[in-house]
C-alpha cells in the first residue's frame, strides 16, 4: 500500500495479467449492456463515448 492507504499501482504487465486471468477481455459483444451504454454515453458525454 502507499502512503495514503491505496494498493501500490501495478506494472502495467502486472495489470494486463491480470485483466488476462479475468478473462474479460475480448469477450462476444452483449446487446443488452452495449443498449444501456449507449444511452449512457448520450446522457452522460465524455472522452469515450464521442
Amino acid at each position: 500500500m502507499d502512503a495514503s492507504g491505496h494498493p501500490a499501482a501495478l506494472t502495467e504487465s502486472a495489470r494486463l495479467a491480470a485483466l488476462a486471468d479475468l478473462a474479460i477481455l475480448d469477450t462476444d459483444s452483449e446487446r443488452e449492456f452495449d443498449a444501456i451504454t449507449k444511452v449512457d454515453t448520450r446522457n452522460n458525454p465524455s472522452r469515450f463515448g464521442q
